[in-house]
């Protein structure tokens, strides 16, 4: 039996809870082996932020001025790179009345090579991930959507959405340690799944801008959305 009071002992718990993603943060600052920073090695940040668009959300199409705002560079180096890169056959590309559409080409041969190392590495999802990890089990789903349009891009906020059934102790320590991870600010979204059943036009602005997912997938989401209210919530 117990003496400690409730309280304290959710203190305690949530104190523990903030140790240990510290713990974890150091022992991957520590270790430079990781697969981000082995891709920064290999590709330029901008090229990354291009690939990992791309790869890391196969399904999706984008046209040249998103992935422009992705990015962070300028018309001229991404239209040179998905030219190089539909040369080769990694992406195909379709017009859609006045826009160009890109895809990863899921026929090429190292499509689902590029698609595992993007997920596995990239310089945005896998700092996110690896944050949240000792708080995982109770998250069912976190993405990084586009952000709406910033008058400063380069100072813009990484628009993170995190979906759980309730305020997970040690929660802002590690959006935190993932935002000393990126040097980036975070404007973070909280929700559950009956916010994203519920939608609404913000919700719905949100779920249809580009988004690299670091926990969960699209099929999750379709899932999720896709179910219906429970009667009494109608």
């Amino acid at each position: 039996m117990s003496f400690i009071p409730t309280d304290y002992r959710r203190l305690f718990d949530e104190i523990q809870r903030e140790l240990a993603v510290e713990r974890a943060a150091a022992v991957r600052r520590e270790d430079p082996r990781s697969a981000g920073e082995m891709l920064a090695v290999l590709f330029s940040p901008m090229q990354l932020c291009v690939l990992a668009a791309l790869f890391g959300q196969p399904d999706r199409q984008y046209h040249l001025k998103q992935l422009v705002r992705l990015s962070g560079s300028g018309v001229g180096f991404v239209h040179a790179m998905l030219a190089r890169l539909e040369a080769v056959g990694l992406l195909h590309a379709r017009w859609d009345r006045e826009r160009k559409l890109f895809q990863a080409d899921a026929d090429a041969p190292l499509y689902g090579e590029m698609c595992a190392i993007i997920r596995k590495g990239s310089g945005l999802a896998a700092p996110i991930r690896a944050a949240l990890a000792v708080l995982e089990p109770g998250i069912e789903a976190a993405f990084v959507y586009e952000g709406f349009p910033h008058c400063n891009p380069w100072l813009a906020p990484l628009q993170l959405v995190v979906v759980a059934q309730s305020r997970l102790p040690g929660f802002d320590a590690a959006i935190q340690e993932a935002e000393r991870a990126l040097n980036r600010h975070f404007r973070v979204l909280e929700l559950s799944n009956q916010d994203l059943r519920n939608g609404g036009y913000f919700i719905g602005s949100v779920l249809a801008r580009p988004r690299v997912w670091v926990i969960g997938s699209e099929d999750w989401l379709g899932k999720v959305v896709e179910e219906p209210l429970p009667q009494a919530a109608r």
